[in-house]
């Protein structure tokens, strides 16, 4: 039972593994590397939905928010009109806090509470996120 419920973490540390082995800061669209973080994301977007009991705990933040991000940081705004890049580093700031924090906990998946809300540092990435 515990296993069960440690899944979704299981494969989130999975997930950023594969993120990992195709690193690129952008991933080019389609390739192997856009469709790992695409499924990396949406199971961060699950475990917010379940786990993240202190915020909203939504499930709507999807692939297309990363990729906008990232656009809005190549894009240079106006003096005045920066919320847009302000915004954007948050949202990249918290994903790859998110992708450390699967990195680090993948080695110790043992330790991880099966109440998922337990876990203290996997709340707060979610929080962030």
């Amino acid at each position: 039972i515990e296993e069960q419920a440690r899944q979704l973490v299981v494969e989130a540390a999975e997930l950023e593994r594969r993120c990992l082995a195709n690193s690129a800061s952008e991933p080019e669209p389609d390739s192997s590397a856009a469709r790992a973080e695409k499924e990396f994301v949406d199971i961060i977007a699950k475990l917010n939905s379940i786990a993240n009991h202190k915020g909203k705990g939504r499930d709507d933040l999807r692939a297309d928010v990363l990729a906008a991000a990232r656009a809005a940081l190549r894009r240079r705004q106006p003096r005045g009109q920066r919320a847009a890049e302000v915004l954007a580093k948050d949202v990249l700031t918290s994903y790859d806090a998110m992708r450390v924090y699967m990195r680090k906990v993948g080695t110790c998946l043992e330790h991880v509470d099966p109440h998922l809300c337990n876990n203290v540092g996997l709340v707060a990435r979610l929080v962030d996120y």
